[in-house]
């Protein structure tokens, strides 16, 4: 925590992703990690932590993707009646792999136990390097971006958690003592002033 209202974000990650269709699947695996702050709109009674925040990341992800089977689409259904002909050229792992972007996130969490925490939030992602791969795949799917799509440089998430406050130090969230106002002093009269004659 920075300030009660600023936090630093940092999630990483590492995710294994297989995914098909009536036509291809591939698995995509790799690491990730985003840097950014947070900015606490909730103002928390005397002693708690909870966060109703919004806030932004820059991310990074390196990865690698495999193609573990395609079917070529065509429609005219000639030579394959039943089904699609299988393809055999871009089989294969593609690695190295790297991208970056950016990221607002929404969000809310709460203390339900001694610094214990659970959370939900909703992120918007933009790539900032969107540069198609050479070779044959396309990329499909970004550890800790989600899915890319043909013509798009958004993607979207959500994600729920439970996380711990390691509790290095924490500060009291006490309420402000209003310091006394010393009271103004009353202007007395002396007693001793010359009388009218």
């Amino acid at each position: 925590m920075v300030t009660k209202k600023k936090t630093i974000g940092t999630p990483l990650g590492a995710e294994v992703d297989i995914e098909g269709g009536d036509l291809y699947t591939f698995t995509t695996s790799g690491s990730y990690i985003k840097l950014g702050i947070d900015y606490n709109t909730y103002g928390n009674w005397y002693g708690e932590q909870n966060m109703i925040y919004i806030g932004g990341r820059y991310a990074f992800s390196t990865f690698s993707q495999e193609l573990d089977a395609y079917k070529i689409f065509d429609s005219s259904r000639y030579w394959n009646p039943d089904d699609f002909a299988a393809g055999t050229d871009a089989l294969g792992k593609y690695e190295g792999r790297t991208k970056s972007w950016l990221e607002f996130v929404a969000g809310i969490k709460a203390e339900v136990l001694r610094n214990i925490y659970v959370g939900a939030s909703a992120r918007l992602g933009i790539l900032i390097t969107n540069k198609r791969p050479d070779g044959v795949l396309d990329d499909l799917f970004i550890p800790g971006f989600n899915r890319v799509t043909d013509g798009s440089r958004f993607g979207v998430g959500y994600n729920v958690s439970l996380s711990y406050l390691i509790p290095l130090y924490k500060k009291k969230n006490e309420p402000k003592k209003e310091k006394p106002q010393p009271e103004p002093e009353s202007k007395s009269e002396p007693d001793d002033r010359p009388g009218r004659q």
